[in-house]
């Protein structure tokens, strides 16, 4: 019994610790971006382009490569491609958030934001594809050409409003 309230004494005392520093950090600002604090979510929506891209090639290697497309490779790779896709749309949508966001950041945005719609476009007819018994390696092959395609252009967008955003430094990794 007296192990247990001990227990629940130290949980209470560092919870109130926990509140107590996360209290105490200032509240972000919207000179943050110009210091390169620009975010966990810019750094998580171009992770998730990343993934998305490297999915789409590796799978369109693969499709390449073998004589017979596996449904379950193809499922598998086209899953990871729209998980990460969406995941970019959803980091996106936070990043817009942001306090401080000028013009041009929003119209940087909305360019990538149609470069990641187009490749979602794109990846419903993979996706389409890969849910048939006989896959076709060569329409596979151009839908993922085609996605990459897209994603390169709004990660290089965005690589662009990152630098901008942090005067040249990029985002921070």
């Amino acid at each position: 019994m007296l192990r247990h309230r001990i227990l629940s004494a130290a949980v209470l005392v560092l919870t109130a610790w926990t509140g107590a520093v996360v209290m105490a950090q200032p509240p972000r600002d919207a000179g943050a971006k110009m210091r390169g604090e620009f975010g966990g979510t810019n750094r998580s929506a171009n992770r998730s382009m990343r993934h998305a891209y490297d999915y789409s090639r590796d799978y369109r290697m693969y499709s390449q490569d073998v004589r017979t497309i596996s449904p379950q490779t193809a499922k598998a790779h086209a899953e990871g491609v729209g998980n990460n896709i969406a995941q970019a749309k959803k980091d996106f949508s936070q990043v817009r958030k942001e306090p401080g966001l000028d013009k041009q950041t929003l119209a940087d945005l909305d360019q990538i934001d149609k470069h990641l719609e187009a490749a979602a476009k794109v990846h419903s007819n993979l996706h389409e594809m890969c849910m048939k018994d006989n896959i076709d390696a060569a329409g596979s092959m151009k839908c993922c050409d085609d996605i990459n395609s897209e994603l390169a252009k709004a990660l290089a967008l965005h690589d662009k409003l990152m630098k901008r955003l942090t005067g040249g430094t990029g985002a921070k990794k």
